[in-house]
């Protein structure tokens, strides 16, 4: 079990802040469980912290007793899978600006279930999260594609709470078949309470497709599709958008290697916003959307190019980008890089990196990226970044250290804000149930105009996972 718990420090050990366990329930943590499985998990977190709340003055150092409970059940078979899990912190803490009583933070739910018939298949997820805005760490949510991090969550406001729920459900028939047909919805809700930040507002957006495939040889497949995303938040200008989009598209098979794909389409968007004068205004953009990519096998992975022209409601983009996909003898890496320019602004690089290296000692892990977004006659440009490395001491003891940083810059008079942490952790396995941790956290928060504000952390966990069969 021990074990079990390094390599899942291995994998996201850049994303646990001030604590030395995370109740994960993916592949990592199935890979030596029984079938079907039930897991239950407990921690216990001393940590220390000379500014908890990330103010550019720190109001003192304040203290928490954190435990952590988790517990997840998995089945998997050669025709469905299902998993469905939860977990939660009971709090202590002495803060130096507010009283603070035992309470239940970080509730956090997760659902999945997929079956794959002869000639249909069904998939959905599900997630909630409930969180005092106080303790969220936005760095956890780097690569959380149920609960993704937003500009919003790099305030610091120590009042209120955070609740997010994301949820999708998709079906495909006719896999079997020279003719199939495919329907999905997708749903996520974010809502802040009792908050005072004027930046934290409520938004929700929910995506419906349905599309149809044709067989039209062994080796072309043509396909149409239809999808309509409704969007809206509560902000000053309390935007509501509905974006609509028809698009028609051909794989075809130049060789066993060699895969052209085309999509051809239009969309058309109605954006409804509150002016300065309280009036709503209701702007149409519309236009030509498409892409086109190329992808040729490699005895180690794959290499590819791609072009695509988007249509949003701040105006057009077009995005060139390469990719590499490698399978190494003892890991693996992925990478894409390119360029992309909207109406607003210039050309600006874009690239995603994702690196595994299996060690004879450890391991070490590595996840960037750059992305632009248009936004109101302006270019967001965000960039993210998490090591990791790991090394086992001995049969017993291990370190990680791990760096976990984004950086959301805006070309407009909105603030650009960044955050950035460092960890550093020493684990024992006191028994073949039990694990001792102990380490360092640093974090920096900078707000554009503002100083930086800091932490420095120290924590000591103790932790035990169960496993059992039902």
């Amino acid at each position: 079990m021990t074990r079990t718990f390094r390599k899942m420090r291995a994998g996201r050990a850049g994303l646990l802040a001030g604590t030395a366990f995370v109740f994960l329930a993916g592949p990592l943590a199935a890979q030596e469980e029984p079938n079907p499985s039930l897991t239950f998990d407990f921690s216990s977190t001393l940590r220390a912290s000379d500014n908890y709340g990330l103010d550019e003055d720190s109001p003192g150092d304040s203290y928490f007793l954190d435990n952590r409970f988790g517990f997840g059940y998995r089945n998997e078979t050669e025709v469905q899978s299902l998993f469905f899990g939860g977990s939660t912190i009971l709090r202590f803490a002495d803060l130096p600006d507010r009283d603070y009583d035992p309470d239940f933070d970080d509730i956090d739910l997760r659902f999945g279930y997929g079956r794959k018939g002869v000639n249909s298949r069904i998939d959905t997820e599900a997630s909630y999260n409930r969180s005092d805005v106080a303790f969220f760490d936005p760095l956890s949510n780097l690569d959380d594609p149920l609960d993704p991090i937003e500009d919003e969550d790099l305030i610091e406001d120590n009042s209120g709470t955070r609740e997010t729920l994301g949820a999708s459900i998709g079906f495909e028939t006719g896999l079997a078949g020279p003719l199939g047909f495919n329907f999905g919805i997708e749903h996520r809700d974010r809502k802040f309470t009792d908050t005072t930040d004027p930046d934290y507002y409520d938004s929700r957006s929910t995506t419906y497709t349905a599309g149809t495939r044709f067989t039209l040889s062994p080796v072309a497949q043509a396909t149409f599709s239809l999808s309509q995303e409704n969007y809206t938040n509560e902000d000053t200008e309390e935007q509501d958008r509905v974006s609509r989009t028809a698009n028609v598209g051909l794989g075809y098979q130049i060789s066993p290697i060699l895969t052209l794909d085309t999509s051809l389409g239009v969309r058309k968007i109605d954006n409804e916003e509150t002016n300065l004068l309280g009036i709503r205004d209701t702007e149409t953009t519309d236009g030509i959307v498409g892409s086109v990519g190329l992808t040729r096998l490699l005895p180690n992975g794959s290499v590819g190019v791609s072009f695509g022209h988007d249509v949003t409601e701040d105006g057009d983009r077009s995005t060139l980008s390469v990719n590499r996909q490698m399978e190494l003898k003892t890991g693996e890496l992925g990478f894409s890089v390119g360029a992309t320019k909207g109406d607003y602004g210039g050309t600006n690089f874009i690239g995603d990196l994702s690196y595994r290296q299996d060690l004879p000692t450890g391991s070490f892990w590595a996840e960037l990226g750059q992305s632009v977004t248009s936004d109101d006659e302006s270019e967001d440009i965000r960039t993210r970044a998490s090591l990791g490395l790991t090394h086992d001491l001995s049969a017993l003891s291990a370190v990680d250290f791990s760096v976990d940083y984004i950086d959301i810059t805006h070309d407009n008079d909105e603030a650009d804000r960044q955050r950035g942490r460092f960890r550093a952790a020493y684990s024992y396995d006191l028994t073949s149930a039990w694990e001792l941790s102990g380490g360092y956290t640093y974090t920096r928060s900078k707000k554009e105009g503002e100083d930086a504000a800091t932490e420095n952390a120290v924590f000591l966990t103790m932790q035990r996972q169960f496993r059992t069969r039902p």
